[in-house]
């Protein structure tokens, strides 16, 4: 694994796709405003850890923070420029190593409905678009860092193994979106790579607003759809509607300021966005099978 800055990195001039000897891990804090091109680029993800960067993928424009990441993939063109005081972070994967990862993700769900061809599984365009960092995302990548000044061999071990679990768990999304994706009724990829990308950066955003009024209209309008074919496509890509899949996240953030806070019942419905207490307790009794202060009752909180 290398780490170096990014104005030491893949040459401006360089139109071949790279096949790195190992991880690549690029990073710099940049203390006045930076604009760098990178060409093409291999499989990875880049975030921004301080401030803001303005990504450009191909003829995407992606203003990323440490609250989002995005994917890249193998053979697109990569820009990026930001401000002082900003931080981005990029990754790239070996691409034997990607090319590994996708052969054992297709042989161990061969038995699947629906099963994406190997070159599919190559193909990661599907989920290049932003996505809402996790916690553990960012917290790996500093680790990676502080393990990267050490020359130990143990500590070179656990930095690989920490950027292999990143692709990993990058491969297996770009597995679930092959097969999201093949759900949709478009015959043209190009306009199924976009209509998923739409869905999900729709779907992305509900995640982020979870306990905000959202309406329908708001959805299909994050997704630019109109209502009625953000709705029907939704359900064809994930089997629930927006409302449903809102719901769902809504109840398993309770489930979670349950067991994990001292709020009280009013209070989780309030923070949920729920109008009254006897709808959130309707909904989780619907989907749990026992009210709020039992599920907390069961868990010891109480």
């Amino acid at each position: 694994m290398i780490i170096r800055p990014i104005t030491t990195g893949i040459s401006n001039k360089n139109d071949t796709v790279p096949e790195f000897a190992d991880h690549l891990f690029l990073t710099e804090v940049f203390e006045s405003t930076f604009s760098h091109d990178f060409g093409l680029t291999g499989f990875g993800l880049i975030t921004c850890l301080r401030g803001q960067t303005l990504f450009y993928i191909n003829d995407q424009n992606l203003l990323l923070d440490s609250s989002s990441f995005a994917v890249v993939n193998r053979g697109s063109r990569l820009k990026l420029s930001g401000k002082s005081a900003s931080q981005p972070v990029l990754v790239f994967f070996r691409s034997i190593l990607a090319d590994v990862v996708a052969a054992e993700i297709f042989h161990k769900n061969v038995d699947s409905e629906k099963e994406p061809t190997y070159e599919e599984l190559r193909d990661r365009s599907l989920i290049e678009h932003i996505h809402y960092t996790r916690a553990s995302l960012n917290s790996q990548l500093r680790q990676v860092m502080r393990l990267s000044q050490s020359c130990a061999s143990f500590q070179a071990l656990k930095t690989d193994a920490l950027l292999r679990s990143l692709l990993q768990n990058l491969s297996e999304e770009n597995y679930k979106a092959i097969a999201i994706s093949s759900r949709l009724p478009v015959v043209k990829k190009s306009t199924r790579v976009d209509l998923y990308k739409r869905l999900s950066l729709a779907k992305n955003w509900m995640d982020e607003h979870l306990t905000a009024n959202i309406a329908l209209q708001n959805s299909a309008g994050i997704a630019m759809m109109n209502p009625e074919h953000f709705l029907r496509n939704f359900k064809t890509a994930f089997g629930i509607t927006p409302h449903q899949y809102l719901m769902q996240g809504r109840l398993k953030l309770a489930k979670k300021l349950l067991t994990e806070t001292s709020l009280s019942i009013q209070e989780i419905s309030e923070q949920l966005g729920f109008e009254v207490l006897s709808s959130f307790s309707y909904q989780f009794n619907r989907q749990e099978g026992l009210s709020p202060s039992a599920y907390r009752k069961q868990a010891g909180m109480s």
